[in-house]
């Protein structure tokens, strides 16, 4: 073989090789941009998951505090009312004994 064929042969493996590796860096690159579209998915999932807990957590509390203030009236509808049947039965009493 003379010397002119072999860089031929070399500047074609050179060229097929450059090919090859754009292909292998292509392929990478699908794989690269499929995972990020499976991670950005995952991610959009785990956020509105996020949310929807939120919410329940803001339902959640908006009942206790509110169950936390009908408690609340209730004692005091309850003491409230021990009180006058305390302050009737002194005054009856009182009443009765002049």
């Amino acid at each position: 073989m003379d010397e002119h064929k072999v860089q031929d042969i070399l500047l074609q493996l050179l060229s097929d090789m450059a090919y090859v590796k754009a292909k292998l860096d292509n392929i990478d690159e699908q794989k690269l941009n499929s995972r990020i579209d499976a991670l950005e998915a995952q991610n959009r999932e785990h956020d509105r998951i996020i949310k929807s807990l939120e919410n329940r957590n803001n339902t959640m509390e908006q009942y206790v505090r509110n169950n936390l203030i009908d408690n609340k009236k209730q004692n005091t509808s309850t003491w409230i009312g021990i009180g006058m049947a305390i302050f009737g039965a002194l005054l009856s009493i009182i009443i009765n004994l002049f």
